[in-house]
């Protein structure tokens, strides 16, 4: 897959430097800082974020959104356990 990217300069000498430093051509430099990120698992605002979405269009009190939130905690767990028991 062919990927071109619209860097802003002060980003684009940032990355030449380090690629050169790393003694790779920027291409494979940027690729592997790709596949690095993409390798790295989620972080809690990347999880979050489509609740934190949803919550702030909602309108609903902080006591709903609460109620919410643990409900779907112990959904989870709940579904963790069923799949622990089956093993």
């Amino acid at each position: 897959m062919t990927l071109v990217l619209n860097l802003p300069p002060d980003v684009e000498a940032r990355l030449t430097q380090r690629a050169k430093a790393a003694g790779k051509d920027v291409s494979a430099y940027a690729n592997e800082l790709i596949l690095d990120g993409l390798d790295q698992p989620p972080n809690a605002a990347d999880i979050l974020a489509p609740f934190h979405a949803a919550s702030t269009l909602s309108n609903a009190s902080e006591e709903e959104l609460t109620q919410f939130t643990n409900e779907l905690i112990n959904q989870s767990r709940k579904e963790k356990r069923d799949v622990q028991g089956r093993q």
